[in-house]
């Protein structure tokens, strides 16, 4: 019979795990003398606790490895167990070799401009946004301007409110002054429906964006003349972690800070 301390030594495992292990049922000491409560060990409680060792660096719990030696479980049980196990440590590690990847093309950006990023790119996921919208081909920015006043006007006629920030969606490819392919989309309630046409009598229809599960979002606020810088640090970030830039591109127009300069979410799907 070994005390306590001088299991400890021999097990490797400290005496205030051995305590713990004594208080869940997980080792109980083969004898406790009455008189002093002091716990004594046998040699043949090594295999025990080896096996608690050997379970617990495998990743389970010690609710799990109580299972495993206190009710006996049977060999099919366990192999379930362990494959889940193994499951879930390929996701775990998958999930780590991406957050490396971030890491490593964060560091490599930040090398190169020689300073932190001006703007921060995070990957989000987006849930289906009723919208009222409208697409066509916008011959120039300010007639883009001016075609979001119109549908804006036209849904407050109809008594209609915007739930959430006006949106664009971008379906051209590269940077463009004129002959932009762009839908206006403004979120509004589920419930709402709507038959209206706008004053040259271009429709406006309803429909729900889909989810997005992996959106990379950048929020930018300056003046939209100035939205090349965000769009360029969007086009270096995907080219840093190998994305593959997909269309609608959107830019959602949020609430303008009292006496500041324009705020815009610039938003790519990731391929």
């Amino acid at each position: 019979m070994f005390k306590i301390g001088d299991f400890s030594k021999i097990s490797q495992v400290s005496v205030k795990t051995l305590h713990h292990y004594d208080a869940i049922g997980l080792l109980k000491p083969a004898a406790v003398d009455p008189s002093t409560g002091y716990r004594h060990y046998t040699i043949d409680q090594l295999s025990r606790v080896n096996r608690i060792l050997a379970l617990k660096e495998l990743g389970f719990s010690l609710e799990h490895v109580a299972q495993f030696l206190n009710e006996e479980i049977s060999f099919a049980a366990l192999c379930v167990l362990l494959q889940a196990k193994e499951t879930e440590l390929v996701q775990h590690i998958a999930e780590e070799q991406a957050r490396l990847v971030r890491v490593t093309a964060r560091l490599r950006l930040i090398q190169q401009e020689g300073r932190m990023a001006t703007y921060e790119v995070v990957i989000r996921r987006i849930e289906p946004i009723r919208v009222v919208r409208m697409r066509e081909i916008m011959p120039t920015i300010p007639h883009m301007g001016r075609r979001i006043g119109e549908v804006m006007e036209t849904l407050a006629n109809h008594g209609m409110q915007a739930t959430g920030p006006l949106m664009t969606l971008f379906y051209h490819t590269g940077f463009r002054e004129e002959d932009l392919d762009i839908e206006i989309a403004v979120p509004v309630a589920d419930t709402v429906t709507i038959d209206a046409v706008l004053n040259d009598g271009t429709p406006l229809t309803m429909s729900t964006l889909p989810a997005i599960p992996r959106m990379a979002c950048l929020v930018y606020q300056g003046a939209y003349e100035t939205l090349s810088e965000p769009y360029a640090t969007m086009g270096r970030w995907f080219a840093e972690h190998g994305y593959q830039l997909q269309l609608p591109g959107r830019e959602r127009y949020l609430e303008r800070p009292h006496d500041g300069l324009p705020v815009t979410e610039i938003q790519f799907p990731i391929g």
